[in-house]
């Protein structure tokens, strides 16, 4: 026979651990963070360069990832020809222009 105690235990059964989704929720929300705070950000940030550097057109004043100022007078496929200083013309690939610059400082710089 089994004593009384032992029979409240085994009917009791023994203690489970947190279930499978339990498990992967904390890896849920650490993709979640990943996502919105790393991933997403930087996704949204080369779509809008990609978008730059196919909208750029002949004298579109540009500055580069190299710092450089200057206006484009060619582009090709792959290249834009920069027009730095007077009669200085630099080749340079697309997807080395940082961003157009804007209207007040074109004319800050031009002066």
């Amino acid at each position: 026979m089994v004593e009384p105690a032992l029979a409240l235990v085994l009917a009791q059964g023994m203690p489970s651990g947190p279930s499978f989704i339990e498990g992967l929720l904390p890896f849920a929300v650490l993709a979640a963070i990943f996502y919105f705070l790393i991933y997403r950000p930087q996704a949204q940030k080369q779509k809008a360069h990609e978008a730059l550097v196919q909208a750029l057109k002949k004298d579109d004043r540009v500055v580069l990832s190299s710092g450089l100022y200057g206006r484009i007078v060619e582009v090709g496929t792959n290249t834009v020809v920069v027009e730095a200083s007077g009669k200085v013309r630099l080749t340079y690939e697309k997807a080395s222009v940082a961003r157009k610059q804007d209207e007040s400082s074109a004319d800050k710089a031009s002066k």
